[in-house]
């Protein structure tokens, strides 16, 4: 007998998932707020941080992920002929990608760590802004990070070049003040993005290998013509760019390794809107950042100016680096607690085997984990970046820039490590549903791994610690010195904050690990440059990576405590006790701490408020 209409089959009458949600991207981040009160200081500044902070975290769901997602679905495509055969070499970005340059004008992503109105607690705010933009804007953070330090470069330089009376200084210094004012500019009109065009065929990080030349141009000091092929350049679309190049003498001679480079200034297009001698010839198929367009390119007599001294490139550039590689580790941990919110979310919708398995013992712990690992790089990324905006406004101690001078490779390098294992773990939370490209979970995990190559891979950002312990010996006694300081001077307050734990034993755990490090790096001081050295950097820095983040929770602890702040700092001391669990204390089959255990894995997995409205996955 034939079915009447009413029961054929429909996949909508069996059962349908509901799907995460998400609100707003600080009130719902406990340890993003956290954070923030514990590195603004001040009362007054951290109010007015807030309404920004929060304002912004609803934007990000309202607007900014929609036009993300825009961007991903109409990635850049290079057209380089006209209709006529004409050379035009042009990539055509999506209308969402001009937008989201627009709203990171209007609200300030760059401008926000020059205007300075935090004080030198700007870079703070500045990395609290990006933490809640760049999982929802397809990669933006990147031309921004490019573009944030080309402007510290402009302005470091500018102030070096003030009492300059020779023309090509004068004319460098015209140049920088220009380039300045745009790139920290908040109208959307006015304001440039820069690109960084470092990346050639002989090397990636080994910048020593530039190949591209510069001729020195007859009449105009300080500028130059430039050949080269430009092997990877991020933002193409770009207004300017900061490259790297040989000078050229009047002989025709070039001094190789990195004293022959200097630091260039190339705008990209020329007054009439055509390319400035620059020919583009494709644009790269990559696993992740698909919306960013990064091409191969061409310089055939592209005008620069030369921005630095010359043979002073890759000294130049340094400033940019510590820049950039904070960008990267922001992005990295804006990753973790992006796929975090959305297994912690999921946890709380999915049933299985009788229950949801938010209330699962080991998914409890597995999403503790995440939320561990998320606190403490989170920690460690902020205070780098206060460290960093007390530089910029003078305030810092010595001290200050001996440990940033350490910490950045090591924050980076950690930090891109994490936020890909963290990625794949919190794929695996969704099951199945998680491997489907429209649940973001394949996308942030592609996100993820680009962060431990750009600006060096964790092999070479190993080096560079190497490098820093060498040439800066005290840096390595000043951050043990630091950290020590830290669990010591919490040590009660820490105790009245942990818990059920056993804290005496959390905090003789964390001091033999600073102990241990302490130790490691004074040997790796005394063999630097020796092959056993560059064997175990990669250890030596993630072992650092590892202490450095624990005592930060504790010294996060102290300073809520101190503020009144209590919820946040008993929320500190509970992430340091469950990274010495999972980090020092490997083998968790310990009865001692069973209980506090199990508490908080029960707080970490349902730790985000509930915020309506919450916009649907």
């Amino acid at each position: 007998m034939a079915s009447s209409r009413a029961e054929i089959c429909s996949s909508q009458q069996y059962f349908l998932q509901d799907a995460p949600e998400l609100g707003n991207q600080y009130e719902e981040d406990t340890a993003l707020v956290d954070a923030v009160t514990w590195l603004v200081e001040s009362e007054e500044l951290r109010r007015h941080a807030v309404d920004r902070l929060r304002r912004v975290g609803g934007k990000v769901i309202d607007t900014v992920r929609a036009l993300g997602d825009e961007c991903e679905r109409d990635p850049p495509r290079l057209v380089q002929f006209d209709a006529f055969g004409r050379r035009v070499d042009q990539v055509q970005v999506s209308r969402a990608w001009m937008e989201l340059k627009h709203f990171a004008a209007v609200e300030g992503l760059v401008r926000c760590g020059y205007s300075r109105e935090y004080g030198d607690a700007s870079r703070v705010v500045q990395a609290a802004l990006l933490h809640m933009f760049g999982p929802f804007a397809a990669t933006y953070n990147c031309p921004l990070a490019m573009t944030d330090g080309a402007a510290r470069v402009a302005e470091v330089l500018v102030a070096r070049l003030r009492s300059a009376k020779d023309p090509a200084a004068l004319e460098a210094r015209r140049e920088l003040e220009c380039a300045f004012k745009r790139l920290t500019s908040s109208d959307p009109a006015e304001m440039w993005t820069s690109g960084q065009w470092m990346t050639e065929r002989p090397g990636g990080s080994d910048v020593s290998r530039t190949e591209t030349r510069a001729w020195a141009l007859q009449g105009r000091p300080g500028w130059y013509r430039l050949r080269g092929f430009k092997w990877f350049t991020s933002a193409t679309d770009a207004d300017m760019a900061l490259l790297l190049a040989r000078v050229v003498d009047e002989r025709g001679r070039v001094r190789d390794g990195s004293r022959g480079l200097g630091l260039f200034l190339l705008r990209v297009r020329d007054d009439n809107g055509s390319l400035n001698g620059i020919r583009i010839h494709r644009l790269k198929d990559k696993l992740g950042t698909r919306a960013l367009p990064t091409a191969e390119l061409e310089l055939c007599d592209a005008q620069a100016i030369m921005v630095g001294s010359q043979g002073q490139g890759v000294r130049s550039i340094a400033t940019m680096l510590n820049v950039t590689r904070l960008y990267n580790s922001v992005s990295a941990v804006a990753i973790m607690r992006h796929v975090l919110a959305i297994a912690r979310d999921y946890a709380g919708r999915r049933f299985a085997f009788g229950s949801l398995i938010a209330e699962k013992p080991l998914h409890q712990a597995t999403l503790a984990a995440l939320d561990t690992e998320y606190r403490g790089c989170l920690a460690f990324s902020m205070y780098v970046a206060s460290l960093t905006g007390k530089i910029e406004c003078a305030t810092a101690s010595a001290e200050d820039v001996l440990a940033v001078r350490l910490l950045t490779p090591v924050l980076k390098l950690f930090t891109g490590r994490v936020s890909v294992s963290s990625a794949s773990e919190a794929l695996e939370c969704l099951g199945g549903t998680g491997y489907v490209e429209n649940t973001r979970m394949p996308r942030m995990l592609r996100e993820a791994q680009v962060l431990t190559i750009w600006e060096g891979t964790t092999n070479v950002l190993s080096l560079d610690v190497l490098r820093v312990l060498a040439r800066a010996p005290r840096a390595a006694s000043t951050v043990v010195q630091r950290l020590g300081a830290f669990v010591t001077n919490g040590n009660d307050t820490f105790l009245r904050h942990c818990g059920k734990f056993d804290g005496q034993r959390v905090i003789k755990d964390i001091q033999a690990g600073i102990s241990r490090i302490a130790s490691v790096l004074e040997r790796f001081g005394r063999s630097a440059g020796q092959d056993c050295a560059e064997r175990g950097a990669r250890t030596l820095a993630m072992g650092l990576a590892q202490v450095t983040c624990v005592c930060l929770l504790v010294h996060e602890c102290t300073a809520l405590a101190a503020q009144g702040h209590n919820d946040g700092a008993a929320r500190a001391a509970r992430a340091a006790c469950l990274w010495v669990l999972q980090c020092f204390r490997p083998l968790v089959a310990d009865p001692v701490d069973g209980a506090a255990v199990a508490d908080a894995h029960r707080r970490a997995a349902s730790q985000t408020a509930r915020v309506p409205p919450r916009a649907k996955m």
